[in-house]
Protein backbone atom coordinates (compact mmCIF):
# COMPACT_ATOMS: atom_id res chain seq x y z
CA UNK A 1 0.00 0.00 0.00
CA UNK A 2 1.17 3.64 -0.91
CA UNK A 3 1.32 6.31 1.69
CA UNK A 4 -1.27 8.17 -0.35
CA UNK A 5 -3.63 5.06 0.41
CA UNK A 6 -2.34 4.86 3.86
CA UNK A 7 -3.27 8.60 4.29
CA UNK A 8 -6.29 8.72 2.83
CA UNK A 9 -7.46 5.63 4.86
CA UNK A 10 -6.48 7.69 7.98
CA UNK A 11 -8.29 10.22 6.85
CA UNK A 12 -11.12 8.82 6.17
CA UNK A 13 -11.15 7.11 9.65
CA UNK A 14 -10.46 10.77 11.26
CA UNK A 15 -13.58 12.29 9.55
CA UNK A 16 -15.35 9.47 10.80
CA UNK A 17 -14.40 9.32 14.21
CA UNK A 18 -15.00 13.27 14.18
CA UNK A 19 -18.71 12.84 12.91
CA UNK A 20 -19.94 9.57 15.42
CA UNK A 21 -18.31 12.55 18.25
CA UNK A 22 -20.01 15.15 17.12
CA UNK A 23 -23.68 12.96 16.61
CA UNK A 24 -23.41 11.79 20.31
CA UNK A 25 -22.40 15.40 21.64
CA UNK A 26 -25.58 16.68 19.76
CA UNK A 27 -27.31 13.57 21.65
CA UNK A 28 -26.18 14.39 24.77
CA UNK A 29 -27.01 18.76 24.53
CA UNK A 30 -30.44 17.91 23.07
CA UNK A 31 -33.31 18.68 25.80
CA UNK A 32 -34.53 15.22 26.57
CA UNK A 33 -38.21 14.79 26.60
CA UNK A 34 -39.63 14.40 30.11
CA UNK A 35 -41.28 10.83 30.76
CA UNK A 36 -45.16 10.75 31.18
CA UNK A 37 -46.75 8.60 33.63
CA UNK A 38 -50.42 7.84 32.81
CA UNK A 39 -53.07 7.02 35.54
CA UNK A 40 -54.87 3.96 34.59
CA UNK A 41 -58.67 4.11 34.82
CA UNK A 42 -58.99 2.27 38.26
CA UNK A 43 -57.30 4.71 39.92
CA UNK A 44 -59.65 7.24 38.27
CA UNK A 45 -62.32 5.42 39.92
CA UNK A 46 -60.96 5.70 43.04
CA UNK A 47 -60.22 9.19 43.03
CA UNK A 48 -63.89 9.29 42.38
CA UNK A 49 -65.13 8.36 45.79
CA UNK A 50 -62.52 9.72 47.99
CA UNK A 51 -63.27 12.91 49.82
CA UNK A 52 -62.02 16.25 48.47
CA UNK A 53 -58.27 16.56 48.40
CA UNK A 54 -58.60 19.98 50.39
CA UNK A 55 -59.95 17.95 53.19
CA UNK A 56 -55.74 17.16 53.60
CA UNK A 57 -54.76 13.64 54.66
CA UNK A 58 -58.43 12.54 55.35
CA UNK A 59 -58.04 10.41 52.15
CA UNK A 60 -54.76 8.09 53.40
CA UNK A 61 -56.69 5.82 55.61
CA UNK A 62 -58.89 4.71 52.28
CA UNK A 63 -56.22 4.76 50.34
CA UNK A 64 -54.34 2.67 52.20
CA UNK A 65 -57.27 0.21 52.62
CA UNK A 66 -57.41 0.08 49.04
CA UNK A 67 -54.01 -0.97 48.46
CA UNK A 68 -54.24 -3.45 51.34
CA UNK A 69 -57.76 -4.76 49.52
CA UNK A 70 -55.47 -5.25 46.46
CA UNK A 71 -52.87 -7.44 46.91
CA UNK A 72 -52.76 -8.00 42.69
CA UNK A 73 -50.49 -4.18 43.01
CA UNK A 74 -47.47 -6.34 44.80
CA UNK A 75 -45.88 -3.42 45.93
CA UNK A 76 -42.39 -3.83 47.47
CA UNK A 77 -42.89 -0.82 49.81
CA UNK A 78 -46.56 -0.43 50.76
CA UNK A 79 -46.07 3.27 52.17
CA UNK A 80 -44.50 4.42 49.21
CA UNK A 81 -46.71 2.93 47.27
CA UNK A 82 -49.51 5.01 49.03
CA UNK A 83 -47.23 8.07 48.77
CA UNK A 84 -47.99 7.61 45.27
CA UNK A 85 -51.03 6.78 44.54
CA UNK A 86 -51.62 10.42 47.03
CA UNK A 87 -49.78 12.50 45.06
CA UNK A 88 -51.36 10.62 41.60
CA UNK A 89 -54.78 12.09 43.87
CA UNK A 90 -53.31 15.67 44.45
CA UNK A 91 -52.36 15.72 41.16
CA UNK A 92 -55.64 14.48 39.24
CA UNK A 93 -57.90 16.60 41.60
CA UNK A 94 -55.80 20.12 41.51
CA UNK A 95 -55.22 19.58 37.87
CA UNK A 96 -58.20 17.67 36.25
CA UNK A 97 -55.21 15.53 34.43
CA UNK A 98 -54.53 12.00 34.18
CA UNK A 99 -50.95 12.15 32.75
CA UNK A 100 -48.23 13.53 35.62
CA UNK A 101 -43.77 13.57 34.89
CA UNK A 102 -42.29 10.38 36.13
CA UNK A 103 -39.51 12.93 37.85
CA UNK A 104 -42.62 15.35 39.61
CA UNK A 105 -44.21 11.99 40.27
CA UNK A 106 -40.80 10.72 42.16
CA UNK A 107 -40.19 13.86 44.02
CA UNK A 108 -43.62 14.55 44.99
CA UNK A 109 -43.55 10.79 46.71
CA UNK A 110 -40.48 10.83 48.14
CA UNK A 111 -41.12 14.49 49.91
CA UNK A 112 -44.53 13.69 51.34
CA UNK A 113 -42.34 10.30 52.66
CA UNK A 114 -40.33 12.64 55.24
CA UNK A 115 -43.37 13.79 56.12
CA UNK A 116 -44.27 12.19 60.09
CA UNK A 117 -47.87 13.81 59.16
CA UNK A 118 -48.36 11.75 56.19
CA UNK A 119 -46.78 8.49 58.30
CA UNK A 120 -48.25 9.13 60.99
CA UNK A 121 -52.12 9.18 58.86
CA UNK A 122 -51.03 5.59 57.94
CA UNK A 123 -52.90 2.67 60.39
CA UNK A 124 -50.06 0.30 59.62
CA UNK A 125 -47.68 2.53 61.31
CA UNK A 126 -47.98 3.03 65.70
Amino acid sequence: MSNRTKRAKRAKIKAKNARIQKQNLKSELSPKRPEIVKMSAEFIELFNTLPDFSEGLACVPLIEAYVRNHPQMSLNDVEAGIATIFVFYGHWSTSGSDLIEKMELITTTNFILEKPEFLSSLSGSN
